[in-house]
């Protein structure tokens, strides 16, 4: 394969984006070589530029999430051929390998962690893969729910998932419907109508005096996941528990302390579980059948596509954006 290949570089910690040549990445023999066509940005992307949030070796090309054409396959590699159209969640948070980044025209990946997509727009699709990742591992291998089957039920257990509008927390509530649970959201009143349309029953306004009371007149929850992070949110999610205590998972930590000491956040890294080798047959479900069937048989909701001009000289300003704040849609560009 011809070196073709051009990345957005981070060349030192911190250091801006820098556009230059990058090897064309060769498929180990269950990985996949995938030729681009969208890339989308998640939230940790900017805060690792700016804050350095995770350890990583550089220069390095950051990003997780891809959406394109099959361009190599390895030797083991059964689910697909070259000239598939396939989204996917590349392993390079968890790797530290600049090959899996998705800033650049060609990414490596896991066969794995890659969902056929049929005829759906690479930029939608670019917005699922990370996100329902993270939702999923959240719900299943750390709270504990069912697995979707193939087969509609519906339980009487509730879930209640906290930031509906999220790109996580849509995810989350996708994921759980289709488990068969009665999820309960919040979010603010002009998201109401979006988020109940993926599958929430009832949807309260966040920042109402009253949200505290609404939620508990809702409960017990089977689970809790909050898919903000925020120490307003944790507040708020504490008072739901009993004097006996419980625990919830959350895409951030306790940072600032707000958690009373018998209510516990279950944070962790969802990509080091997700990617993890115990994991790995529920990983080849989640992408190789659950999100893949949903993408093919136009079961499954994408999030918000916000598209960003300029290809890869554009991502340095798209990251800047994402790091000052974007809601309710996930930043997408064609490398």
């Amino acid at each position: 394969m011809a070196n073709l290949n051009i990345a957005a570089w981070m060349l030192q910690e911190r250091s801006k984006m820098t556009i230059q040549p990058a090897p064309m990445p060769e498929p180990g023999s269950n990985e996949i070589v995938v030729k681009n066509e969208a890339i989308a940005l998640n939230p940790v992307d900017p805060k690792i530029q700016a804050h350095s949030l995770l350890p990583l070796s550089y220069p390095t090309i950051l990003g997780g999430s891809i959406a394109g054409i099959v361009a190599a396959i390895g030797s083991s590699v059964t689910k697909f051929k070259i000239g598939d159209r396939v989204t996917s969640s590349t392993p390079y948070y968890v790797k530290d390998d600049s090959r899996y980044g998705a800033f650049q025209k060609y990414s490596l990946t896991l066969e794995g962690s890659t969902s056929k997509i049929g005829t759906m727009p690479f930029e939608e699709a670019v917005t699922v893969p990370t996100s329902l990742g993270s939702a999923a591992v959240a719900l299943s291998i750390v709270l504990g729910l069912k697995r979707p089957g193939k087969e509609s039920i519906s339980l009487p257990q509730k879930v209640l998932v906290w930031g509906g509008s999220s790109s996580i927390g849509r995810s989350a509530i996708q994921y759980a419907k289709m488990s068969g649970y009665r999820v309960i959201s919040t979010g603010s009143p002009a998201r109401f109508d979006d988020i109940k349309a993926i599958g929430a029953s009832k949807v309260f306004d966040y920042k109402s005096n009253q949200i505290s009371d609404d939620l508990k007149a809702e409960g017990p929850y089977e689970a809790i996941f909050d898919a903000s992070g925020a120490p307003d949110s944790f507040a708020v999610i504490a008072q739901l528990f009993t004097s006996s205590g419980g625990a919830f998972a959350s895409v951030l930590p306790d940072t600032a302390g707000v958690l009373p000491s018998h209510v516990k956040v279950k944070f962790m890294t969802y990509a080091s579980l997700l990617f993890a080798e115990e994991n790995s047959e529920f990983m080849k479900w989640l992408f190789n059948e659950y999100l893949q069937e949903k993408l093919l048989a136009g079961q499954y909701i994408p999030n918000k596509v916000g598209f960003r001009a300029g290809g890869l000289n554009g991502i340095q300003d798209a990251m800047d954006e994402l790091l000052h704040g974007v809601t309710a849609q996930k930043i997408v560009l064609k490398p």
